[in-house]
């Protein structure tokens, strides 16, 4: 009992410290997105599947637990199982656990957001001039996942260099997946999403790939 309680006030001041070191980053800059997580953490309630992390929030995992993280700025996707996760600008600093890290194909400074610019999401992401069309991102898969911030009921897509209708899509807890819908979008393709008053400009690479794409290469928040 007492060596227990000696490794969580270790295991605390370890995390602390930590958090002084990434104190860098700004306080309500969002750094991750929860990609996905085991059963056993999303009983616990305290965080949930997309679910966007600032930089200092920590998880605890029990043995066996695991969390998939996706960092916006860094293009790092993280599998940790097990142990306490304290969430950085870049990467989880993670004590007690194991974490399996893998860089992907995503366009990193324009995901980030802070906690405030969430809110109105798309008209505040960095933009990149494409002629007389702003670009606000370019996503790595055919089959884009929205996340929508302000409870929305529908998304309305068009796409702008062809002539093509606009679909309506229904939402799903704050979220639409056309890899859900099977839907898959044209390469090279430049469109606009519409959601909650709020609407974000965006391009599919050329070389994107359909399937089992990692959330980050296709991840676009409204």
């Amino acid at each position: 009992m007492v060596w227990r309680k000696f490794l969580q006030v270790h295991v605390s001041s370890l995390l602390g410290v930590c958090f002084l070191a990434s104190s860098g980053a700004h306080s309500d800059e969002l750094a991750a997105i929860v990609e996905d997580l085991s059963p056993g953490v999303s009983e616990i309630g305290e965080i949930g599947l997309f679910e966007y992390l600032s930089p200092g929030a920590t998880v605890n995992l029990a043995e066996g637990d695991w969390i998939q993280l996706g960092y916006l700025r860094s293009c790092i996707q993280e599998t940790i199982t097990g142990g306490s996760v304290l969430v950085r600008a870049e990467q989880s600093a993670v004590i007690g656990g194991t974490v399996e890290r893998r860089a992907v194909e995503c366009d990193g400074g324009n995901l980030q957001l802070s906690s405030d610019q969430s809110d109105r999401a798309g008209v505040a992401v960095m933009r990149k001039s494409e002629g007389a069309i702003e670009v606000a991102l370019t996503v790595h898969g055919v089959s884009p996942y929205f996340r929508i911030d302000g409870g929305a009921d529908m998304l309305e897509l068009e796409r702008l260099d062809r002539p093509q209708g606009t679909l309506k899509l229904k939402t799903t807890a704050n979220g639409v997946d056309l890899a859900d819908h099977g839907i898959m979008l044209g390469k090279g393709g430049l469109y606009r999403a519409r959601a909650a008053g709020r609407e974000i400009i965006f391009r599919v690479v050329k070389f994107a790939r359909p399937g089992a794409v990692a959330l980050l290469s296709r991840l676009i928040p409204l």
